[in-house]
């Protein structure tokens, strides 16, 4: 397999060569610099493009080479420019994709490019992350997106930045901004809102909500940027049995007594809910401090909008009153068998 790379000698592109050879026995990699002339550069399964240093020039280089070429073509620089990515795949890449992707997803792309074939000429579907291209990996995937795109549009619609997306799927910016990209253009959108509104409807992306609530995920990550802090003393009545429930508490540091069912509430734990979520919205013990406390307060207005709006929220509050619901309802009946 003869594959060929076009780009400024130096170190990056010898790394670059040598990473190639990772596709395959028999691989045969060919270096030329972007002026060298690309006309009889026939016979090659691939073409891998470094865009850094042409600027300006960058789409005019792979579109030359398209209309000389058979073969898909692979663009790679460190920038994420949504106005260049987008000329550079009209001009006819096949993927787009950054420096800062690891060993195994640039070759990842290079595989499926191969096996995708060249991109039709003017098209403007291809997108530029893990070799996502105009074809459809799977039939039943919404507007073509790839499992990659899916799992940043879920987290996009939960109102997530890139950099938040990146921690939580353990990947690069650089490389969410791409998908981010990539997913625009396939939704028809031009920001994240949009974006969200689209992704909303989607009942693929809300099973992915769904299995990170299931997976217990991400609670305190997209609860506590809707809360505010509170400091309690030791000793300190939070609320009442029988108080209206006004919020919703998130316990950051200390424990709270739950006076009437003789539970306490640690580091981490949701209190509060039923008071909120019941039907006639009344604290259903009394919390005390059992030691000085820290902890996050959500207004049961932000709750009952955050559960209407958060699939995940929403699962977790079902799931934690349930348990509560259960577990009191056999404390009962130990306290029968005991009498």
């Amino acid at each position: 397999m003869r594959l060929a790379l076009v780009s400024q000698p130096g170190l990056f592109a010898d790394g670059l060569a040598a990473l190639l050879q990772g596709l395959g026995d028999g691989v045969d990699v060919i270096q030329a610099s972007p002026d060298q002339p690309l006309r009889g550069m026939g016979g090659f399964h691939l073409f891998v493009v470094d865009l850094d240093g042409l600027g300006n020039a960058s789409a005019g280089i792979v579109r030359g080479l398209r209309s000389e070429v058979a073969a898909p073509i692979v663009a790679i620089s460190t920038e994420v420019d949504q106005t260049r990515m987008s000329a550079v795949l009209s001009a006819g890449a096949r993927a787009y994709i950054t420096k800062a992707f690891g060993r195994e997803q640039m070759l990842e792309v290079m595989r499926r490019a191969l096996r995708d074939g060249p991109a039709p000429s003017g098209a403007r579907e291809r997108v530029g992350d893990l070799a996502t291209s105009s074809r459809p990996s799977r039939s039943d995937a919404p507007y073509n997106l790839t499992p990659q795109e899916m799992q940043v549009l879920a987290h996009l619609c939960e109102g997530h930045t890139n950099l938040g997306i990146a921690k939580r799927l353990s990947v690069k910016e650089s490389t969410v901004k791409v998908h981010v990209h990539s997913t625009y253009q396939k939704l028809g959108v031009q920001n994240r809102t949009q974006a969200a509104r689209v992704g909303a409807r989607l009942q693929a992306v809300r099973d992915i909500q769904l299995e990170h609530a299931r997976n217990g995920g991400t609670l305190r990550d997209w609860l506590i940027p809707h809360m505010t802090d509170e400091a309690h003393r030791k000793g300190e009545v939070l609320f009442r049995k029988g108080d209206p429930g006004q919020a919703l508490y998130y316990i950051h540091r200390g424990l709270i007594a739950l006076q009437e069912i003789g539970e306490v509430a640690g580091e981490g734990e949701l209190l509060g809910e039923i008071g909120i979520f019941a039907p006639e919205q009344a604290r259903t013990c009394t919390a005390c401090c059992q030691t000085d406390a820290k902890l996050f307060c959500l207004s049961a207005e932000q709750a009952r909008r955050l559960y209407l709006e958060n699939p995940q929220f929403a699962y977790h509050i079902v799931q934690l009153i349930a348990q509560r619901l259960t577990r009191e309802r056999n404390t009962k009946g130990v306290q029968r068998i005991v009498r």
